[in-house]
C-alpha cells in the first residue's frame, strides 16, 4: 500500500533548511534568457546535463522557440512553435505546424531540422517528454473523441491506453521508457498514472469526488514529481519507494511540482501566504523559496521553475522589471556545501 507522508513529518527539516538559507543571500547565479523588447514573454522549459536550455518566445500574434547553449541561441524554426523538453543528445520535443497539413503536430528538433510526428485522423498532437534515445510521450487530440497517449520512438506509435477510456495525458518519459502522466475517471477525476511495457498502473493518489493528481516528471530511477489536491487546494508531491511525500506549499493553497533530476531535486511552483506564485526547490526534505537565493535588489521574482538538471541547473520564468523573463538559476558550489551541512547536522541530531 502506498503510504502519504505529511508535511508535519518534514516541517522541522525544512525549518532548518531554512536557517541554512537565510544566510544565502545571493546563493545562485541568475542569467537572464529573456529579452527586453516591449510585449515579448519569454520562458524556459528544459534543461539538459550539458546545460543546453530550450524555452520559447510569445508575443500577441506569435510563438517561436530556442536553444541557448552556453550563451548561443538558436531559433527552432517551424510555426508557432512552443519547446518542451531537450535530452541530453540536444534533441527538443514540443509541438509546431506541420507545413504540409497545417496541423499543431508534435516534432522533434536535432541539429537545426524539425522532424514531424504525423497525428494520424487526429486534428493535432504535442510532444511533452523526450528521452536519450529519442522517444516522445505525445499526446493527440480531436474534437470527436477523447485525447489519448502515445509512445513515438523509431517512427512506430504505441498507444498508452486509459484505464477508464478516458482523456489521458502522458507528460514524461525516463531513459527505461517508464511514463507518467494523468487520465481522466469515470468520475471526472483527474488521476495520476505509471506507465511500462503496455502496463498501467494507478499512483494511489488520494482519489474522490473533485480529486485531482498528476505526475508530470519521472526520473531515471523511476520516481516522480507532480501534486495532488482538490479544486481548491493543491500540494506539491513526490512518489518515491512506494510512497507518496506531501510537499506541500510555500504558505499558499497551490503548490505543483514540473520536474525532478536522477538526485531527487524536484522544482516546481507555489504560492505563497500572499498569494504570489514563487518557483520552489525541494531537496532532501525541505521546500525552498528560490527567491531566497537572489539578493534583495535583484529586480527578479522567479515565479516558476520548470526543469532542473543534475547538475542542479534550474529554468523558468519570473518577472523582471515587470516583464516576463526566462532564467537559468545555478546554484553557487559555497551554498550546496552550507545546504548539505546543515543537512548532515540534521541527520546527527536525528540519531541522538
Amino acid at each position: 500500500m502506498t503510504r502519504l507522508i505529511r508535511p508535519t513529518e518534514i516541517v522541522v527539516t525544512a525549518f532548518l533548511v531554512a536557517m541554512v538559507l537565510s544566510t544565502q543571500a545571493g546563493a545562485a547565479t541568475i542569467i537572464d534568457l529573456g529579452t527586453s523588447a516591449e510585449g515579448v514573454t519569454t520562458v524556459a522549459t528544459g534543461i539538459n546535463d550539458s546545460g543546453q536550455v530550450t524555452g520559447y518566445r510569445r508575443t500577441r500574434y506569435s510563438m517561436q522557440s530556442f536553444l541557448w547553449d552556453h550563451g548561443v541561441i538558436t531559433d527552432l524554426g517551424g510555426g508557432y512553435t512552443t519547446a518542451g523538453r531537450i535530452n541530453n543528445n540536444a534533441q527538443v520535443t514540443g509541438s509546431s505546424t506541420n507545413p504540409i497539413d497545417g496541423k499543431r503536430s508534435a516534432f522533434i528538433w536535432q541539429n537545426g531540422k524539425i522532424t514531424y510526428i504525423n497525428s494520424g485522423d487526429y486534428v493535432g498532437n504535442q510532444g511533452y517528454g523526450i528521452n536519450d534515445s529519442g522517444h516522445v510521450v505525445l499526446y493527440a487530440y480531436s474534437p470527436y473523441q477523447p485525447c489519448q497517449g502515445f509512445l513515438y520512438r523509431e517512427g512506430i506509435m504505441t498507444e498508452i491506453v486509459s484505464p477508464t477510456n478516458n482523456i489521458i495525458v502522458p507528460c514524461d518519459i525516463n531513459n527505461a521508457d517508464q511514463v507518467v502522466g494523468y487520465y481522466m475517471s469515470d468520475t471526472d477525476d483527474q488521476c495520476s498514472f505509471f506507465w511500462q511495457n503496455g502496463v498501467i498502473t494507478d499512483l494511489n493518489a488520494p482519489r474522490g469526488t473533485g480529486k485531482q493528481s498528476c505526475a508530470g516528471s519521472i526520473n531515471n530511477l523511476g520516481h516522480a514529481a507532480g501534486f495532488f489536491g482538490d479544486r481548491s487546494v493543491k500540494h506539491a508531491c513526490l512518489w518515491q519507494y512506494n510512497q507518496i511525500i506531501d510537499l506541500g506549499t510555500l504558505g499558499g493553497t497551490y503548490g505543483a511540482a514540473r520536474a525532478i533530476n536522477d538526485h531527487d531535486q524536484v522544482v516546481g511552483c507555489s504560492s505563497t501566504a500572499d498569494g504570489v506564485a514563487h518557483a520552489f526547490l525541494y531537496d532532501n526534505g525541505g521546500m525552498i523559496d528560490l527567491n531566497t537565493w537572489l539578493p534583495p535588489a535583484s529586480g527578479w521574482v522567479l515565479t516558476g521553475a520548470n526543469d532542473i538538471n543534475n547538475s542542479g541547473w534550474i529554468v523558468g520564468q519570473g518577472t523582471l522589471n515587470g516583464q516576463t523573463h526566462a532564467f537559468l538559476l545555478t546554484p553557487e558550489p559555497a551554498s550546496l556545501a552550507l545546504l548539505a551541512g546543515g543537512f548532515a547536522l540534521i541527520i546527527r541530531r536525528s540519531r541522538r
